[in-house]
Parts: C-alpha cells; sequence; structure tokens
C-alpha cells in the first residue's frame, strides 16, 4: 500500500500521525525484543563459559587434592608406630594448609603436624615445600632431635621463600609465609620429646587432661636462633594419649553467641572418652565440631592427629 492509498483512507491529519505513532512503537518494539534475544543469547553464552572455567578449576583442584592426599603418610606408618591412633584431617576447600608427616626409626617416632599460612591453593603449595624440607632434614641427617628439626626447617624454608635479589626485596616486604607445628620424638619406652611455635599438646590420662602449650615462634623467616627452640620431655605412662590439633578446630565460631570452639569442649569429650578407640573419640570430637558450629562458615582446615604409643 502507498502513501497515496493510505492518504485516501485517512483524510485528516490526526489519522495519519497515529498510523505512523503506531509504526513507531511496532518497529520500537520489534527492535526490543530483538535485543532481548541477543542479550538472553549472550547471557547464555557467557554463563555456559563461566560453567565451563569453573568445572575447569574444580577439576584441576581436585587432581590437586589428590596429589596432596598422596604426600600424606600411609597409616600403615602410624599402625607400625602407635598402638591406637587417629587421623582426622578435613580440608576447608578441597586442598589444605594443613599437613602432617611421621617416620619411624629402630628406636623410636618422629612426629610433624604443621598449618601452613593460608588454606586452600596457597596453602597447600606452601605443604608442599614444607613436606619435602622436612622430609630432607630427617632422612638425610637422621635427625631425631625436634628443636633441631624445627630450626634447620625455619632456616631451609626462609631460604626457599625469602632468597631475593636486591631489586626483588620490595616486593617481598609484606610477604609473611611460613607454618606453625609441633614436632615429637616418641621413642620406645621413655619420655616424649615436644617442641612447639604454636601448637599446644593434650595428654590425656584418664584422670586429667594435661596442655603444654607451644612457644611462640614462626617456622619460616629464618630468625629462629641456635638455642631458642625449647623441648619438653613428657613422662611416659601405659595410660597416656596424645592430642595435637591445628587452630581450625579451636579458632572455629559456632554456638548461640558466636563464639569460639575453645578448648573445653575438647577436653571433656576425650576425657570422659578415654577409654574408647581414637576413632572413635575423633568421631565424637568431629560430631561436636560441627553440632557447635551450625550455621556459621568453616573458618579453617581442620586437623587432629591422636595416638596412643
Amino acid at each position: 500500500m502507498d502513501y497515496t492509498s493510505i492518504k485516501s483512507q485517512y483524510k485528516s491529519k490526526s489519522q495519519l500521525d497515529t498510523l505512523a505513532a503506531n509504526l513507531s512503537l511496532t518497529t520500537k518494539s520489534l527492535r526490543e525484543k530483538q535485543m532481548a534475544e541477543k542479550n538472553a543469547r549472550d547471557a547464555e553464552i557467557r554463563e555456559a563459559r563461566a560453567e565451563a572455567a569453573r568445572e575447569a578449576v574444580m577439576s584441576s583442584l581436585v587432581y590437586a587434592c589428590r596429589i596432596q592426599k598422596n604426600l600424606l603418610p600411609a597409616i600403615s606408618t602410624f599402625k607400625k608406630a602407635f598402638s591406637d591412633h587417629s587421623v582426622l584431617w578435613n580440608p576447608r576447600d578441597i586442598v589444605s594448609g594443613d599437613i602432617y608427616w611421621i617416620r619411624n626409626f629402630e628406636k623410636g617416632t618422629i612426629l610433624c603436624v604443621c598449618d601452613c599460612t593460608g588454606h586452600g591453593t596457597p596453602g597447600a603449595l606452601l605443604t608442599m615445600l614444607v613436606v619435602s624440607t622436612f622430609g630432607m632434614i630427617v632422612n638425610e641427617h637422621n635427625y631425631q632431635e625436634p628443636a633441631t628439626v624445627m630450626r634447620l626447617l625455619d632456616e631451609r624454608l626462609a631460604h626457599a621463600l625469602y632468597d631475593s635479589s636486591s631489586e626483588e626485596e620490595n616486593d617481598m616486604l609484606d610477604i609473611r609465609d611460613g607454618c606453625d607445628l609441633a614436632i615429637l620424638y616418641i621413642p620406645k619406652g621413655g619420655d616424649v620429646i615436644f617442641s612447639s611455635a604454636n601448637f599446644p599438646i593434650f595428654i590425656c590420662n584418664g584422670n586429667e587432661v594435661k596442655q603444654i602449650k607451644g612457644q611462640k615462634l614462626f617456622v619460616g623467616e629464618g630468625k629462629i636462633g641456635d638455642t631458642e627452640v625449647k623441648t619438653t620431655a613428657i613422662p611416659s605412662s601405659a595410660d597416656n594419649k596424645y592430642y595435637i590439633s591445628s587452630d581450625g578446630m579451636f579458632d572455629q565460631r559456632g554456638g548461640e553467641r558466636g563464639m569460639p570452639f575453645g578448648y573445653s569442649i575438647f577436653k571433656k569429650i576425650i576425657l570422659e572418652n578415654h577409654h574408647e578407640p581414637q576413632s572413635t573419640i575423633s568421631e565424637k570430637v568431629w560430631a561436636a565440631f560441627e553440632s557447635y558450629r551450625g550455621d556459621h562458615p568453616r573458618k579453617d582446615d581442620f586437623e587432629l592427629i591422636s595416638f596412643k604409643p
């Protein structure tokens, strides 16, 4: 239909204006519909790409978790060392900044329980460095003294993490990577030797729970002096059971007031269940931890190693 035909049907200017307005609205509506459809397609493409990226990251993390688990000691190593034991190792973010290491000697066992700075991927990367360094120190030199091992670990980690050229020094000033850890030498008969940087150890004999605090040290900066690390000799007893945990349990907030889990609940559980197998005690600790946490988000990795020599 041409303009002349339209004009013959719509004699008045108002009718022509109305028709023009309707045509304009129709054109605008079509454009808006086309734009909405394009935006929807673009959104679907972006979501598909984001999902593919998430899947790739998740796949990488899961594989990294497999690698990290392979670094953990075999259960058979614990069985050779202790009459009973339990290991609870529960990362917050698939991979963990917590790690443990054990080696049996002819006359005893050395055990390290470690919490590296950070969690998730950064913490996990640091655990690999700590485990390899710890293994070299103990295996190469056959060291069994916890204080010596801790000092050498501090020295070698600092060399690996902070040894930089002068041009890089300014960039390294705000980095403070390293770990808190406990190192124990458990002889076959005799006192348990304990050195610690910020890790407490709990000893339960069925009648009471004793807690020995760690020193205020940070391992990884190369600042620990030759005589700075102390050792504590824990008198052996056939009734003693030993517990070492990272702060991922004790600092977790929960309960009605959002307060930290703390030590009291933990001590109560291990004392009341002292004669149960270590695996049963650990299960009860974990159940109490999760119940206390409730809807509060996990703050950190969870690690609890317990044993009876």
